[in-house]
């Protein structure tokens, strides 16, 4: 399934909007996970909870990190949901030195649509970096459909012959 999903034509499918919402909230100040879910976890969840058309909230909390995910029904559009859970966590009054929650929605509309790979026999890979970050990603950009460009990748391969070498040594040793 997951082999057949990269090769679907994604721009052709209608949007697909799955019935929850993930909060990542992060707090470096917090004592420990306790402190963190006292202060943070417990009063979005409360608070979420009286959402209309919330029908679960399940919640993971570490020292400094919380991660929520809110179920809602089904049929209910994902953008009135999502406006009203930022309202609700907005509510909330937080640490004063923690940063807003990032409240996300997932669609498979989500998904690239398209993936590209650029190689170089003449550049290096930090020329070769500098010319998709200065001149490729801009161009992308400013197509009125490209909602966004990620870049990443980049990392150079260890040579082959000397992998060969340090086999052969551990095996003569």
């Amino acid at each position: 399934g997951a082999l057949a999903l990269s090769d679907l034509n994604q721009e052709l499918l209608p949007r697909i909007e799955f019935p929850q919402t993930i909060i990542i909230a992060q707090w470096g100040g917090a004592e420990d996970a306790e402190d963190f879910l006292e202060q943070v976890t417990i009063p979005m969840e409360e608070a979420i909870r009286e959402v209309s058309g919330v029908v679960n909230v399940e919640s993971t909390t570490n020292p400094g990190f919380a991660f929520l995910v809110v179920r809602n029904e089904f049929g209910v559009s994902q953008d009135v949901m999502l406006e009203r859970i930022e309202g609700a966590v907005n509510d909330v009054t937080l640490p004063s030195d923690m940063d807003a929650p990032q409240i996300l929605d997932f669609s498979l509309s989500d998904l690239p649509v398209v993936t590209v790979s650029v190689s170089s026999g003449e550049l290096s890979l930090d020329e070769l970096k500098a010319l998709v970050e200065s001149e490729l990603v801009p161009e992308l950009t400013a197509i009125e459909q490209v909602s966004q460009v990620t870049v990443s990748g980049g990392q150079a391969l260890p040579e082959a012959e000397s992998e060969v070498a340090e086999v052969e040594e551990e095996v003569t040793e």
